[in-house]
Parts: structure tokens; sequence; C-alpha cells
């Protein structure tokens, strides 16, 4: 009797059960291949990012119009698995290797950003980053006296060179210029002049057509014209000037 009983409860037993199907695993290979497209993408967003910011670091940035860029890149996260990976292997090669230098210097990556280094060199150097001199000069021209009243004598063109910078402040800058003075009789006089003053940076920006960053300042100095053999009357061959001058700087 439990004979026969037993074919039909079984049936009953396998109708009425649940079927349950095993999780299909995903292929080694496939999680290779999906690993490989990831950190692929990843290095090109990061090489991006590094790129942008080694070129504008902590400085003010402008697009291609010379607009300033208000929003700077993120730094693009690594794939939540790669840690794991490069602490698990012993030698890496190729994109492995190199995203696991990115990572390695993860915490110290803006250290080396501002020193104009990229993550995932393994080169050291001892060099101190150093201020460019053409960052110092500055072009200069259309100034005029800054008593009153005014004598007619202009600085019509003029180089300076900033000797000492604190903050926006430039303490002295030097130069020459080529200065117009009235001669009295209705006409100027072009005459070489030396130049001593101070400048304020008031903003910067992007320069038309050149890859460099543009400052503007405004300046005080005083004048010095030689070569004058009479002097008209009332002019002084000494006058305080004032006006603008422009900076440039690599982006």
């Amino acid at each position: 009797m439990y004979g026969q009983l037993f074919p039909a409860i079984s049936l009953i037993l396998l109708l009425f059960t649940p079927s349950v199907c095993p999780a299909q695993e995903a292929a080694p290979e496939h999680l290779l291949t999906m690993r490989h497209l990831e950190l692929v993408a990843w290095l090109e967003a990061y090489d991006r990012w590094e790129a942008w910011t080694l070129k504008w670091g902590n400085r003010v940035a402008f697009n291609s119009a010379g607009a300033v860029i208000k929003k700077r890149p993120e730094r693009p996260e690594p794939p939540e698995w790669l840690r794991d990976d490069c602490r698990a292997v012993i030698a890496a090669e190729g994109t492995l290797a190199r995203a696991c230098e990115i990572v390695s210097a993860w915490q110290g990556v803006s250290r080396l950003i501002l020193f104009g280094r990229s993550a995932s060199s393994s080169a050291r150097t001892d060099d101190v980053p150093r201020t460019s001199f053409l960052q110092r000069v500055h072009l200069s021209g259309g100034w005029v006296p800054a008593q009153l009243p005014a004598p007619q004598v202009y600085l019509v063109a003029g180089i300076q060179v900033g000797i000492v910078e604190i903050g926006r402040a430039t303490l002295p800058a030097v130069g020459v210029g080529v200065m117009a003075m009235a001669d009295g009789r209705g006409g100027y006089e072009w005459k070489p002049a030396t130049l001593l003053g101070i400048g304020y940076r008031l903003t910067s920006f992007g320069f038309p057509w050149v890859n460099r960053e543009a400052s503007l300042h405004i300046n005080v100095a005083r004048a010095t014209v030689h070569g004058m053999r009479s002097v008209p009357l009332g002019l002084d061959p000494t006058q305080h000037l004032v006006g603008f001058s422009l900076t440039f700087a690599k982006r």
C-alpha cells in the first residue's frame, strides 16, 4: 500500500513545490571585460581633469572666449573595486598599473598638482616653482598728470618691472618711457624718461588670441624727463603721472 502511495505523494510534492532556479553567475571573462571598460573610461575622465587642473591650478580659469569659468571640474572617483584590486596584486602592468599609481597618490594629489606634476608621475624633484620674469613686466601708455592744474605732459608708452609683489600691490615698479611734453610753441617734444612708482592690480581676464592671462593695474609714478635743453616756463622735468598697465602670465 505504501509502495503505491509513494509515487503519488512524490508527484503532488513536485507539482506544488515552487521551482527554484539557481542564479546564473557571471562568467569571469565577462566580468573582467566590464571592469576593463570601466577602468579605461575612468582614466580618460581623470586625464581630462588632471590636464585642466595642471593648467589652471588655483588661478582664475577662462574659456576660449575669455570669460571666467565659475564651475571647476570635479575629480572623478575611481571604481569601487579598484583599491581592492591594487592591494591584491603584487605587480601590475599597463592600464591597471597606471590606475594603481594614481590611487596610491590619491590623498596627496593636490600637492602634486600645485607643483605642476601629474599624480601618475614617479619622478621626484626638489625644484621650487618660480615666478616668471615676464609676469612682472608692465606695459603701459597714455598716462596723464596726477595733479591739477594738469600740465601738458603725457606718457605715450612705457615699460616697467615690478621689484616686489605683495598681494595685489607692486612695490616699487621701475622702468622707462617716452614722454610728450609741450614745447611752449604749440607743439610737443618727444623725450625719454625714467619711471619710479607703485601699482595695484585691479582685475585679471583672458586676453583675446593670446594663451596668457592678463592683469590690469593702476599706477602712480614719478617720471623724470631727460634730454631737455630748455624747460618751458611752468613745466617741471619731474612729473607725477597716473595711468594703467598690463601684465601677462601663462595660463
